[in-house]
């Protein structure tokens, strides 16, 4: 199947195999994951929220130890879909983001602690 409209949207059950690669313009493997509504945007690092089962909060420096992604800007493939949810109905952002934990993701930084070198482990700071 191809298309070249933007909107298009494919669905289909069951598995999926394929002989050649799969083409996309994303970058980073992520999952849906519940949030506090605290307005998390791309870019922003987030941990596990302990008082929360199963949902991410912004990271802080008492949890950079529970630092899981950052939230996505443009994900590859995206796992974890709410099951209260299809590809046709969109999903509540509100209580949803899509967090980013392998691949390349652009993410928010600061220098204020030192300089960042490469291989350096993601985590929150001080301020969070």
């Amino acid at each position: 199947m191809r298309s070249s409209a933007a909107s298009d949207v494919y669905k289909r059950q069951g598995s999926t195999y394929a002989d050649g690669p799969y083409y996309n313009t994303g970058a980073d493997y992520a999952e849906y994951m519940r949030h506090d509504n605290q307005g998390l945007v791309a870019g922003d690092v987030v941990a596990l929220d302990l008082t929360n089962a199963s949902s991410v909060t912004m990271a802080e420096y008492g949890l950079r130890n529970k630092t899981v992604g950052v939230v996505s800007s443009k994900a590859s493939v995206v796992g974890n879909v709410p099951s209260d949810n299809d590809s046709d109905t969109p999903v509540d952002e509100t209580e949803w983001v899509i967090v980013g934990m392998l691949g390349q993701l652009p993410a928010k930084f600061s220098s204020v602690n030192g300089s960042i070198n490469v291989g350096d482990k993601l985590m929150a700071g001080d301020n969070g």
